[in-house]
């Protein structure tokens, strides 16, 4: 399950799996045929997911846009993991403080308060842990150990991407990585 598709990924991943890709999107029609993007609106359609039915969740700055509870989406999207599935996500982190607001905003004031006209919320590197670190047990990468500081430079990788709490940094959670369970 691939939500918000990016094209380089989503051909990516598609000539690997083939016809078991799937990619949705609450406005499909912005995507190009060949990604065969369904409607999917995690507002109202999360709940409805199946349950353990992909290998894979992934998703890109999906979560700051949704007026809703993400919470619940991301329990949602993590009950829809097969057993031994990975859920991999990318969020803006800004410093500070994790902030919310559902209300009719005007987007100059959601521009200043979330750094974009469209979105409903923000998350801070200051409050990570009791925010995203309540819902998942992620275990988080120290990237300059992995590939080395010459490849993160030449790939364009700011530093504060390289480890830690990062808007940069792609989170990885396996099923049982959930903390919210019975």
């Amino acid at each position: 399950m691939h939500l918000a598709p990016e094209y380089g990924i989503g051909r990516f991943i598609k000539g690997i799996v083939g016809n078991g890709y799937e990619a949705f999107d609450i406005s499909p029609e912005r995507y190009p045929p060949e990604l065969n993007t369904r409607q999917l609106d995690l507002v109202t359609g999360a709940e409805k997911l199946p349950s353990q039915h992909y290998d894979i969740v992934l998703h890109s700055h999906v979560m700051e846009h949704l007026p809703c509870n993400e919470t619940a989406v991301l329990y949602h999207l993590h009950r829809s993991l097969k057993p031994g599935g990975k859920h991999i996500f990318c969020i803006p982190i800004h410093d500070g403080h994790y902030e919310s607001d559902l209300g009719n905003l005007s987007g100059e004031e959601r521009t200043r308060r979330f750094h974009q006209h469209d979105h409903i919320r923000r998350f801070g590197r200051a409050d990570f842990q009791n925010t995203i670190g309540m819902i998942f047990d992620l275990k988080l990468f120290d990237l300059e150990r992995l590939v080395g500081a010459n490849q993160l430079r030449a790939n364009a990788i700011p530093e504060e991407g390289w480890r830690g709490v990062s808007g940069h940094m792609y989170y990885f959670a396996e099923k049982d990585d959930i903390k919210l369970k019975e």
